[in-house]
């Protein structure tokens, strides 16, 4: 399968730390906590360093600007799981430092729009029942689980 970045990138600035091209076909998305209220740019350079031993695909910051970190063609290394992240693209969401990890309303938008245009760049591969959401705060999930399945059911998912 060819991949494709998003065109909803602003900034690119592309992290050593992953495992060069996957071995499965992408079919889930997994939004992560960064646990901070950080820029798209701070989250990528979090990253910059082999000895993180850490990446994501995407990152939002605070303000909603979308990073690009390792391209979608590779697995990054975010989820602590080699198996989620073959098959997952990855995004680290700016949040909150403390309990309950609150977004901004406008990272849950930006988050809402990368998996509605993932999800028609991807096409069949990428279904609601596949979206891996992998947030500390269940409260996080209902809300961006509910958003998810509203706005993709009207993208033809």
């Amino acid at each position: 399968m060819a991949y494709t970045n998003s065109p909803l990138v602003s900034y690119t600035k592309l992290s050593p730390n992953h495992s060069g091209q996957r071995t499965h076909s992408i079919d889930r998305i997994t939004p992560h906590c960064v646990v901070g209220q950080l820029t798209a740019e701070s989250i990528c350079g979090c990253f910059t360093s082999p000895s993180r031993e850490a990446s994501c695909n995407y990152g939002i910051g605070k303000d909603g600007k979308i990073a690009l970190c390792v391209e979608e063609k590779n697995r990054s290394w975010c989820s602590s799981s080699s198996a989620n992240d073959q098959r997952a693209v990855t995004i680290e969401c700016a949040s909150d430092s403390t309990e309950p990890y609150a977004f901004k309303d406008v990272v849950y938008q930006t988050l809402i729009k990368l998996c509605v245009d993932m999800r028609q760049r991807l096409k069949s591969s990428l279904r609601n029942d596949h979206c891996r959401l992998q947030f500390p705060c269940e409260a996080v999930y209902g809300h961006l689980q509910a958003e998810w399945e509203e706005e993709t059911s009207l993208a033809g998912g």
